[in-house]
């Protein structure tokens, strides 16, 4: 996107996170389903919706960039992958 902005000077906003397209319709019920299972077997559950998405979806680009999440429906980037695990140990502090 920023190619495009400047190559061709495109003056458009994107919003941060939507929720057109997503795979949520299958992954939200699997979601719960390991949150449920998690709580049975007293072990902690870290879900990626946590970290990436609101009430009015999930987010499009990595922090600060204009570099897309996912490659596709499912799979996120390298980017959002680094930037997930990032928030994720600064929040149980994992890997330190």
């Amino acid at each position: 996107m920023y190619f495009l902005r400047k190559r061709f000077s495109l003056d458009f906003s994107l919003p941060d996170y939507m929720n057109f397209g997503l795979a949520g319709e299958k992954f939200y019920p699997i979601d719960a389903e390991l949150r449920d299972f998690s709580r049975q077997m007293r072990v902690e559950y870290i879900s990626p919706i946590d970290f990436m998405c609101i009430d009015s979806g999930c987010k499009i680009f990595v922090d600060n960039q204009m570099i897309f999440t996912t490659m596709d429906r499912v799979h996120l980037t390298p980017e959002m992958s680094i930037e997930l695990l990032n928030k994720i140990d600064n929040k149980f502090k994992i890997f330190r």
